[in-house]
Formats: structure tokens, C-alpha cells, sequence
């Protein structure tokens, strides 16, 4: 893997992260305005956010070159028509640059990183379209069918289908608890009830006789 495609895959990354980060990433404290380099990383505290990327450009790399080498063992390739398709995106994107007025050159490099160009952002995005076509080959190929996981579910729909609530409820007032009393109470019910015997007995207790009243009707 050349430096110059490990700096697309990379611009590639961050670019996704952003999408799926949309609404949240400012929360998470990073800022593309500043370098990643300088930005504590959200999710570990001991790497900076230049870490998190790197890190995770290289296994998305490695996971892909070992999907690529199983397609070339197993001759598995994109056809001309899905070749064509990813050129046919970029030149669009070209066209539709051009009408704008804007430079392809300098657009591709400020997406996918100095140096980078047209022809080497289309190669890179034909060998991510041969990685998911191997991807579900390799998927396809386990054999699971929907038939399968319907058999599945049926044997075993009383345990997924299930689930347990319960819920117990403690209400301040002008003439009774506090709102900070009521606080207090709830933290310690749920750290009395660690099972729903204990539960039940601790929710019978706690119910004052004016709300006894009201949900026996």
C-alpha cells in the first residue's frame, strides 16, 4: 500500500466519520478546523483524535487488501459494467465541478489528500466496489438463508420476543417529598432490589397508602 493511497483511504475515513457524526461530533469535541494531532481523542483520553483515524484507516486497509487477495485467488473481479459505473460517478462529478467553475484538481485534493488525483481516486474507489462484492461472495457463501433465520426465530420466539419491565415511582410534592427526598428514595430502591422477589416486596413497602389506593382502584 503506497503512501498516496493510505492518504485517500484516510481522507476517506475521516470524511465517513463525519457523516455518521453529523449531529453529534461537535459534542464529541473534535474540531476539523484544528489540527487532529493537537485534539483529544473522544472515545480513548490517552490518544489524540490524529491516532483514532490512523488507527482505524489501517485496519479498514488491512481488512480490505485481505479481501482483495482472496478475490484475486478465488478470481472473483468486478465486471466492465461495474468498473464503468465508478468512472461514470466521477466523471459526473467533473462535469458538474466544471459547470461551477471549479477546479477538479484542487477539489479532489482538498477530499482525498495532496497529490492525489482523479485517476488515482477512481482506482481506489473500483478496488472499495471489488472489496463489497467479495465481501457478500464471502457472506453469501456461509450459506443462510431467510429461511434459516425464520426457522430460527420459531423454535426460539418466547425467549426473543420477551421482555420484563417494571417500573416503580416515587412522587414529590408541595405536602410530601421533597424532590430531592423523592431522588433519594429512588437511588436507594434501586440499589435495595437485585431481584424481582426483592423488588416486589420493596415496591409494596414504599407505597403510601394514598397510592395503594389509587392503583388497586
Amino acid at each position: 500500500l503506497s503512501l498516496l493511497d493510505f492518504r485517500i483511504y484516510y481522507n476517506m475515513y475521516v470524511a465517513n466519520f463525519y457523516s455518521t457524526f453529523s449531529q453529534t461530533y461537535e459534542q464529541m469535541g473534535i474540531d476539523p478546523s484544528v489540527s487532529y494531532s493537537e485534539q483529544t481523542c473522544y472515545f480513548d483520553e490517552s490518544k489524540t483524535w490524529a491516532d483514532f483515524f490512523v488507527e482505524n484507516t489501517i485496519d479498514y486497509c488491512r481488512e480490505l487488501l485481505t479481501f482483495l487477495q482472496q478475490a484475486e485467488q478465488e478470481d472473483v473481479s468486478l465486471t466492465d459494467e461495474e468498473r464503468g459505473a465508478v468512472e461514470q460517478r466521477f466523471e459526473e462529478l467533473a462535469d458538474s465541478l466544471r459547470s461551477d467553475g471549479e477546479d477538479v484538481q484542487q477539489y479532489i485534493e482538498d477530499a482525498y489528500g495532496r497529490g492525489a488525483s482523479m485517476d488515482d481516486v477512481v482506482r481506489i474507489m473500483q478496488d472499495v466496489a471489488l472489496y463489497s462484492k467479495m465481501y457478500s461472495h464471502v457472506t453469501d457463501s456461509f450459506g443462510y438463508e431467510q429461511s434459516h433465520y425464520d426457522e430460527y426465530y420459531d423454535t426460539h420466539k418466547d425467549q426473543i420476543d420477551t421482555v420484563t419491565a417494571r417500573m416503580a415511582s416515587f412522587i414529590y410534592s408541595d405536602g410530601g417529598m421533597s424532590k430531592e427526598q423523592a431522588a433519594e428514595a429512588a437511588e436507594a430502591f434501586d440499589a435495595a432490589a437485585t431481584d424481582e422477589d426483592e423488588f416486589e416486596r420493596l415496591y409494596e413497602q414504599s407505597l403510601s397508602d394514598e397510592l395503594r389506593a389509587y392503583f388497586e382502584g
